[in-house]
């Protein structure tokens, strides 16, 4: 074995774009259940809702809308799930094209005046594993539907996207959820900025030699890699077996404590604790206030839970190890990333901040 001094460095990358805002999908609700706008990368969106006792098209008192019935025997959340009561939207862009979504506008209501009722939505981004938002509707005499902004954070190019509208009510086949004015959103990336703060635990580090990983850490280190952008917490000296080194997989814990602040039209926005549209780890709610500026705890959606153990691969310059090495060379460990005010221009209150996918690298010098 040749035993190498393997100081870990962190090196931080911002990115700052600008691009405009845009409708990807639209759904009126007042006519039928047809999109009716399409942005021209996307190839289709179809409404389903064969899960549901039905869906209809009626006047609520408010004017027409989607008033959807759930399931029998659908009369709470829990009971929803396993009742499959939902209706669903699938996106599809065009060959060649990938989706980016930021946030979901719509309006509910209740078709009715009984209570409860209420509605949850998940997508395919996660396997419908969690909640994008979960809510029961304000009881008591049926009201004007009311609109929602929810943040999308992270559903970033994909190849198709699948919505499922959960829904439940006292009575399913009586007592409707109503939907109307729905549209999925691409935002304005309004700028980016240097947080202050940005924590990063990895669990295990391994080194690929062509026939099995070796370890060269296991544990539990955290560092903040804007306050202390030095070597790595717990990685010294390595021993490592002869052989040719062309990978390193790391397991990064799904949890990054972040504070940053962006400045867009010559105003600052700053991290709060605050969850932004429903999407809990996801995005922070702003706050213009310095004194009011808090860590947000991020969490990576494709990476599923919070808090998750998840490995990434990556390939590095192929490094040798072999009995004539007598040097000790220094592996950097990167991560990039890029902490993003989004929303609509214009429209503070779709304002939020989120943050990019850690991805790293391993070289030699």
């Amino acid at each position: 074995m040749q035993k190498w001094l393997i100081p870990f460095f962190l090196m931080f990358a911002l990115i700052t774009t600008q691009a405009m805002a845009e409708d990807v999908v639209n759904y009126d609700f007042t006519v039928n259940t047809n999109a009716t706008y399409s942005a021209p990368y996307i190839n289709s969106s179809v409404y389903n809702d064969t899960n549901l006792d039905r869906s209809v098209i009626q006047d609520d008192g408010f004017g027409d809308i989607l008033q959807t019935y759930p399931s029998a025997g659908s009369t709470s959340s829990g009971s929803a799930f396993t009742n499959n009561s939902h209706y669903s939207i699938t996106i599809t862009p065009q060959i060649g094209n990938t989706i980016t979504l930021s946030h979901l506008v719509y309006e509910v209501g209740k078709g009715g005046d009984s209570d409860p009722r209420g509605y949850f939505i998940r997508s395919s981004l996660d396997g419908f594993a969690t909640d994008i938002v979960s809510e029961v509707l304000p009881a008591g005499v049926i009201a004007a539907p009311v609109q929602k902004n929810i943040s999308l954070a992270g559903y970033n190019n994909l190849d198709s996207v699948i919505f499922r509208f959960y829904i439940w009510s006292p009575t399913p086949n009586n007592n409707s959820i109503d939907f109307r004015s729905m549209s999925f959103k691409k935002s304005t990336t309004l700028g980016t900025g240097n947080p202050s703060s940005y924590k990063v635990t990895v669990t295990k580090v391994e080194l690929w030699n062509g026939t099995s990983w070796v370890e060269v850490f296991s544990g539990t280190a955290q560092l903040d890699i804007v306050k202390n952008p030095g070597a790595f917490p717990g990685i010294n000296n390595v021993d490592l077996p002869f052989g040719t080194y062309s990978k390193v997989r790391v397991t990064f814990n799904n949890s990054f404590p972040v504070t940053c602040m962006t400045n867009y039209g010559g105003t600052n926005y700053y991290t709060t604790a605050t969850t932004f549209g429903g999407q809990t780890n996801i995005a922070s709610t702003p706050t213009t206030t310095a004194g009011s500026a808090a860590e947000f705890i991020f969490r990576n959606p494709a990476w599923k839970a919070l808090n998750a153990d998840v490995m990434q691969e990556f390939d590095i310059t192929p490094i040798t190890v072999g009995g004539a090495t007598d040097y000790q060379p220094t592996l950097r460990f990167t991560i990039t990333t890029t902490a993003v005010l989004m929303g609509a221009a214009g429209s503070p209150t779709s304002y939020y901040l989120t943050l990019g996918a850690p991805t790293a690298s391993l070289v030699e010098p």
